[in-house]
């Protein structure tokens, strides 16, 4: 298919539950925006629809410009990277909002290591954006707000049971590498972790901005870079890992 062909294939998709289509080798990040702008649209008209406060609407759309400044600053153009495609059609879903500090969306857990939980049950899945400290304080309170404003503006999806999330934030590796007691560490107190696979490639994208980095040329400018590189030079797991937290169990 041509650019223009794909375009209106992908904006079709949007809104559907079909596969997405492929890519002709002349896409760029550039085509990708367009895509972007029509998801940032669906979710405007969805939560409008839904009584959502616009300005919640607007910090969840802050996605746009954070993933076109690292567009810009890893790859050297304007747009957004293709591999954000799936991201942004959860945008245009609707059912994605950032609350305070942490974002969150309505999902079907897949799982089946969380005591008190079945695949199928409905539960809130939790985003951490970039470009913005990671406030212990303001963490928590967007945990508080979550439960409360989705049995608000979605009352025609069963409860959610509980948050879940899957990052490489969560990785048993980070509080040393990154600080015992620090930010990242406090921030995994918060819930209960279980497990995930080595992902060297997620770690490395969101603390580089590539999925795959030089040990010998890649800046070692703060400690959980440092730390990171010496993981991935020692061939040691540079594990994801998961959490949760059970309705119940929010303050």
């Amino acid at each position: 298919m041509t650019n223009d062909e794909t375009l209106q294939a992908l904006l079709a998709w949007l809104p559907s539950e079909n596969p997405r289509p492929e890519l002709p080798e002349t896409w760029d990040d550039s085509w990708t925006l367009r895509v972007v702008e029509e998801a940032a649209r669906l979710e405007r008209a969805e939560q409008t629809r839904r009584g959502i406060p616009p300005e919640i609407t607007e910090a969840t759309l802050q996605d746009v410009g954070i993933w076109s400044r690292h567009c810009q600053r890893t790859r050297g153009t304007e747009g957004i990277a293709d591999q954000h495609l799936g991201w942004f059609k959860l945008h245009a879903s609707g059912r994605l909002c950032r609350l305070g500090r942490l974002q969150f969306a309505i999902e079907t857990y897949t799982w089946d290591d969380v005591p008190g939980l079945e695949k199928g049950d409905t539960v809130l899945g939790m985003h951490i954006p970039a470009e913005a400290p990671l406030d212990i304080d303001e963490c928590k309170k967007s945990i508080a707000a979550a439960f409360p404003f989705f049995d608000t503006y979605f009352p025609d999806f069963p409860p959610a049971k509980a948050i879940v999330c899957s990052s490489w934030m969560l990785g048993d590796w980070v509080p040393e590498a990154a600080g015992v007691g620090g930010s990242l560490d406090r921030f995994q107190q918060l819930f209960h972790l279980l497990p995930s696979g080595n992902s060297p490639g997620s770690a490395c994208y969101f603390v580089f901005g590539y999925r795959e980095v030089d040990p010998a040329t890649a800046p070692r400018d703060t400690r959980l870079r440092r730390n990171l590189l010496d993981l991935i030079e020692a061939g040691k797991p540079v594990n994801a890992g998961r959490c949760y937290l059970l309705r119940e169990e929010v303050q």
